[in-house]
């Protein structure tokens, strides 16, 4: 049961970071917005959400290097970003990342908050700590915790 949990919140994570990066490429305007009051996520969160999400599945099927990988994703975009927010500056190293997938038009493609950023540092910590703790229950609390940081984002909360 807590297997199919996990693979459903897994794949719903990435499904909603697909959708958002989709949006983003054919019609800026018109990204994935649940509540209309809410900010749109931006497309740098959905590549976090894909990363994560990935990690998630690969650890509820024991892929332990797919969810390391996931989870080192999420730290460094959201650290890099977080770095960038909190000081004011601009790497442009996540405007890189998101005019590859998108294309050149993607100059306003709403960076995700610092407060998101650090989220989602927090978040890939814990797929890291899942994969060296091999625990089940670990793995469970995670996938709990990333269906919190889906339905905060659905609600306009994280990003």
């Amino acid at each position: 049961m807590l297997r199919s949990i996990c693979a459903a919140l897994g794949l719903a994570i990435v499904a909603l970071g697909a959708v958002v990066l989709l949006g983003w490429r054919d019609d800026p305007v018109a990204v994935f917005r649940l509540i209309s009051s809410a900010e749109p996520m931006g497309a740098d969160a959905a590549l976090v959400f894909i990363a994560c999400g990935f990690g998630i599945l690969a650890l509820t099927f024991g892929r332990l290097q797919l969810a390391f990988a996931g989870g080192a994703v999420a730290v460094l975009i959201g650290a890099t970003i977080g770095v960038q927010q909190m000081l004011g500056v601009d790497f442009r190293i996540d405007t890189m990342l998101i005019e590859r997938l998108i294309g050149p038009d993607a100059a306003d493609h709403g960076r995700m908050s610092a407060f998101a950023a650090v989220y989602f540092v927090i978040s890939g910590v814990a797929l890291l700590g899942a994969t060296w703790r091999r625990s089940p229950t670990f793995a469970g609390a995670l996938a709990l915790g990333a269906g919190a940081i889906l339905l905060g984002d659905i609600a306009g909360v994280v990003c």
